[in-house]
């Protein structure tokens, strides 16, 4: 599983590189990942490659949540005086994303029952 780990840290590693570059608009740790979905779904790194190790990280997940945690409770005091615009801001996005998500999926319902009446089947 090693050699998992150190195809994905080459991956990250060459985001890094990359985000270094003046005016990059990613993150390295983004764009190593989306160097490393190109290359998975052009056929340059084969899936078993770097299964296991992903599969490790995704079961670990929380844990790299924990950061996140405790920069948010450092500014404990910006959330404090301004809790109502974020309140506002946090339930209308998931408004909007409630209902794209919700139209997006009568859309595709909408559409696969064409192409299969289109079928007869």
């Amino acid at each position: 599983m090693l050699s998992q780990f150190m195809v994905i840290l080459a991956f990250t590693a060459a985001g890094e590189l990359l985000a270094e570059v003046p005016y990059f608009p990613l993150s390295g740790n983004v764009t190593g990942m989306v160097l490393l979905f190109a290359a998975l779904a052009a056929g340059l790194v084969k899936p078993e490659k770097v299964s296991g190790a992903a599969d490790f990280l995704v079961s670990h997940m929380p844990l790299f949540f924990i950061p996140a945690g405790v920069g948010v409770m450092r500014h404990m005091g910006l959330l404090a005086e301004s809790w109502l615009p974020i309140l506002l801001a946090c339930a209308a996005s998931t408004a909007v994303v409630m209902a794209v998500a919700g139209k997006s999926a009568e859309l595709a319902s909408g559409l696969i029952t064409k192409a299969r009446t289109r079928k007869g089947g």
